[in-house]
């Protein structure tokens, strides 16, 4: 079935389109992702969203990421209880919202560029990955076996390239500290 598939879209000439779109906070990477991915119709693919539908998910790669996030959630009671004094409030548990490890986001998103929705229609990358260290992990695939020092012209010594999950154009966007200060201050306080 993927043969066939590889072979409609080559016959067809229909090719995926894959866009990252990175820049600093605020500059407008979600508006024009999503302006983008409505245009020619493919997912606009979003780290929060992606994480909210990973959750959902009921997979195994689901309970890991919320068996997490309720580890640290503790770890966040527990370091305010320990500095809580006698007239603070107690910390609502619910309201909390700890930061996913790289690694459990770096797992979310290649799982999602690899799904046929993605691989055969393209993608929109808002925003991740955010470093070298997140891209490797997203792009790149190790070499089973790799003897260092084996290919010293690599770029990427001991990895090869997913061709297949690769972007095929970067967007990056720019802005001047006083228009993000000012986009900063435009934002309602219960959004930030």
């Amino acid at each position: 079935m993927k043969m066939l598939n590889e072979e409609f879209n080559s016959f067809r000439g229909l090719f995926p389109l894959k866009v990252y779109i990175g820049g600093p906070p605020i500059a407008g990477k979600s508006h024009f992702a999503s302006r983008l991915a409505s245009g020619y119709g493919i997912p606009h693919l979003h780290i929060g969203d992606l994480l909210a539908e990973a959750k959902q998910a009921g997979d195994q790669l689901a309970s890991d990421i919320n068996k997490k996030i309720e580890e640290l959630k503790d770890i966040e009671v527990a370091a305010y209880e320990k500095t809580k004094k006698k007239k603070d409030p107690d910390i609502d548990r619910n309201s909390l919202k700890p930061r996913i490890p790289d690694d459990m986001l770096q797992k979310i998103v290649k799982a999602k560029i690899s799904s046929s929705a993605c691989l055969n229609k393209g993608f929109i990358l808002d925003g991740y990955p955010r470093n070298a260290v997140d891209a490797q992990a997203i792009f790149l695939n190790p070499i089973p076996d790799y003897v260092a020092g084996s290919d010293p012209d690599s770029v990427t010594p001991g990895f090869t390239t997913n061709q297949k999950l690769v972007p095929q154009f970067v967007v990056m966007l720019e802005a001047e500290d006083a228009y993000i200060i000012q986009r900063l201050k435009e934002i309602p306080a219960d959004k930030k």
